[in-house]
């Protein structure tokens, strides 16, 4: 059996991460939330329901976005701190606790990846630019955070 490259395995995800990064574009989306957080301060936001409505409803989806990138960037920075430790120390234990990180990592940013590929499919109907979430998805909150998201930039 092959022993676990926990550098190899360190790097892949580091460069999804980069890669989702850049797809879900970081600083636009950085922007768009401190926009948003400006208009939702406003105080006549909720003199127009709907449209405040719109507004919490995007700023949230971009916060969450944002708040699950940078997570995902501190545990990969976290984990790498776990491995030197853990190879350092020679501690058996401490490198299968990075290794079940470093896959968990792995497994989340593949979700997220699927989530911008896969878990949702633009539609036609009733006006452009909407869209179908796959109602089996396991992952249908998410969608529907990531395509309002997507659907801000149309």
């Amino acid at each position: 059996m092959a022993e676990f490259d926990y550098s190899e395995a360190i790097s892949e995800a580091r460069a999804k991460y980069e890669s989702i990064s850049k797809a879900l574009d970081v600083d636009r989306l950085t922007a768009e939330a401190k926009d948003l957080e400006v208009k939702a301060a406003e105080p006549g936001l909720w003199d127009d329901p709907e449209n405040a409505q719109k507004v919490t409803s995007k700023l949230s989806a971009v916060q969450s976005q944002l708040k699950r990138l940078a997570s995902a960037d501190q545990r990969i920075e976290d984990v790498e701190t776990l491995v030197e430790l853990g190879q350092e120390e020679e501690d058996a234990d401490t490198l299968a606790e990075a290794k079940a990180e470093v896959e968990s990592i792995q497994k989340d940013l593949d979700d997220m990846e699927c989530l911008l590929t896969q878990a949702w499919q633009p539609m036609s109907c009733q006006g452009a630019g909407q869209a179908l979430i796959r109602e089996n998805s396991p992952h249908k909150a998410d969608c529907q955070s990531i395509v309002t998201i997507l659907l801000l930039f149309e």
